[in-house]
């Protein structure tokens, strides 16, 4: 199904970071003392008009991470079925030794390590893609030293 060198959307559900604030999950600028900030420090303002509701844009504190995100057009560098070709003496951190098949990806990939994630063709693929003329990737060289913690 997959091939060396070839795009993916990698699916997957980022690390959760529990009940956060304003400040973490939104961003909002604190300064020494705003007006109307009367009843704390890192919290936002005056929220909106009371009637008929407060707004649903308003930034409020609640659950950050544990979400489900895409990456996308991310290339398979190497799939193979003896992990010991990459694996570190050492194995690699908080993960151990790979024993049995592995895909090698280029970038970052959404969520905590061990955690399931998911491959598909992309759906946003850059201008003039070819899917069947996939250049396969030079891969110089693997380390395979002990990895330090």
């Amino acid at each position: 199904m997959l091939r060396e060198g070839q795009l993916v959307d990698v699916i997957g559900i980022t690390k959760g970071k529990g009940t956060q604030g304003v400040v973490k999950r939104f961003g909002v600028i604190t300064l020494p003392k705003w007006n109307k900030m009367r009843k704390g420090y890192r919290r936002t303002g005056t929220a909106s008009p009371q009637n008929p509701a407060v707004m649903f844009t308003i930034p409020k504190q609640g659950q950050t991470g544990l979400h489900r995100r895409t990456e996308y057009n991310k290339r398979v560098l190497a799939i193979g079925d003896n992990g010991a070709e990459v694996t570190p003496k050492s194995g690699f951190p908080h993960y151990g030794v790979i024993k049995g098949s592995y895909i090698i990806i280029e970038g970052s990939v959404p969520g905590a390590i061990k955690r399931l994630i998911g491959l598909r063709y992309p759906i946003r693929p850059p201008p003039r893609y070819d899917y069947v003329n996939v250049n396969k990737p030079q891969i110089q060289w693997v380390s395979t030293q002990a990895v330090t913690r």
